[in-house]
């Protein structure tokens, strides 16, 4: 950056807060494993907050954060339909679970779970730099 950043404004701020809301976008992934893609929509901060209180506070951090990685695949990943093809009691029978967010633990296995999470999060601007400190 510049030493030419203008001073941010509540009116921006608002701007962004307003600009980003409701608009959903999808993004083509490769899932190496079984050489297809997926496509995945964006995840906007207050969706992830509500997912993060449906995992809990039960468990290691490690099974809190890939129980949150499966919810977020759930939500997600657009192409195959996960949260609507997974609701069907048949193929969650198939694949031997108990629960539609089960059902996608079955289907990935861990790494692949953070992966496509990590891309989900990057493509909705949650996990990327944010700021920048300036030097006088």
């Amino acid at each position: 950056m510049s030493n030419k950043t203008k001073k941010a404004t509540l009116a921006d701020f608002i701007s962004k807060a307003t600009d980003k809301e409701d608009k959903i976008e999808t993004k083509e992934v490769r899932v190496i494993s079984i050489d297809k893609t997926i496509i995945i929509r964006n995840l906007s901060q207050d969706k992830l907050m509500e997912l993060i209180d449906k995992v809990g506070d039960k468990g290691t951090d490690m099974e809190q954060g890939d129980k949150l990685n499966g919810y977020i695949c759930y939500e997600c990943v657009t192409e195959p339909n996960l949260k609507e093809e997974l609701k069907d009691a048949e193929i969650q029978k198939q694949l031997g679970a108990s629960s539609p967010v089960d059902a996608v633990s079955k289907m990935l296995n861990f790494k692949e779970r953070a992966e496509i999470t990590k891309a989900i999060m990057e493509f909705s601007d949650l996990n990327a730099d944010t700021i920048e400190v300036l030097k006088n």
